[in-house]
């Protein structure tokens, strides 16, 4: 449910609606991590294309190349063994 203000996800009183995200984060903890944490350049953005994901996309890659450096799967992995 998307709310007017930020601060509203942690309001106490939940007469109108119910969240959850003051059980799990801190207003303030979510905040630093708001202002501090970036994963792309606002100024590589292409504003032709709009793409909803273009900020993750770069880290995704990252982490995708990182993970698949200390994979290393066993020969006897199966998803589903009764296959």
């Amino acid at each position: 449910m998307k709310m007017p203000c930020l601060s509203n996800y942690w309001r106490q009183k939940k007469r109108l609606f119910k969240t959850e995200f003051g059980v799990i984060m801190t207003r303030d903890c979510f905040l630093m991590i708001w202002r501090y944490l970036h994963v792309a350049n606002n100024g590589n953005a292409d504003p032709a294309t709009p793409d909803c994901l273009a900020k993750l996309r770069p880290m995704r890659t990252y982490l995708n190349e990182k993970f698949w450096t200390v994979y290393i799967p066993y020969g006897d992995e199966t998803i589903n063994k009764s296959m």
